[in-house]
């Protein structure tokens, strides 16, 4: 009898099917890989992420930090001239697409292409021009020490680009 209870004991015992070992791994594998891109994304953001300086963000977080009282003025310069700048950015996005849709068209067209990016390169000076136009009326609004920290924001704001412009590059 106990041969026969063995025997049972031993038929209980069952193994896991093999798609399970195989589903396991592959699950493993894809977990590994998530981990890898969170990492990977903390590491290009490592310092922006928690900080409250004020080249975290874009300008309206720099005017954010100034006192109430020009906070305010510098506010109500910039708010006529948003729609004028929102519509040359939207111009832009629509001179950036014709060049693109040119350039990769079956058929090179070489004056379509110049005039669309004539166009284009007019549309951003216009749009550079308008954008930092104001700065001057926002300097005279600004005490001594506000414009030296919009100065040091705008250094920062550059570096910061000049770093991340030359990982967006092809290497030779």
């Amino acid at each position: 009898m106990t041969d026969a209870g063995e025997r049972g004991n031993a038929a209980a015992v069952r193994r896991a099917p093999r798609w399970m070992k195989i589903a396991l791994v592959v699950s493993v594998a894809l977990n590994l890989l998530a981990l890898g891109v969170v990492a990977r994304a903390a590491y290009h953001l490592r310092h922006q992420i928690g900080t409250t300086e004020p080249d975290s963000r874009g300008f309206q977080a720099f005017v954010g930090r100034l006192p109430a009282d020009r906070r305010d003025e510098v506010r109500a310069l910039i708010e006529p001239r948003r729609g004028e700048v929102r519509e040359l950015r939207r111009s832009l996005r629509e001179a950036r697409d014709t060049v693109r849709d040119l350039f990769v068209a079956e058929t090179f067209d070489t004056a379509a292409f110049r005039a669309a990016h004539t166009r284009m390169i007019e549309v951003e000076a216009r749009l550079r021009e308008k954008s930092q136009s104001i700065f001057p009326d926002i300097a005279e609004k600004l005490g001594v020490e506000d414009r030296r920290r919009l100065a040091d924001w705008r250094e920062r704001r550059e570096r910061w680009r000049e770093r991340w412009r030359h990982r967006r590059e092809p290497a030779e």
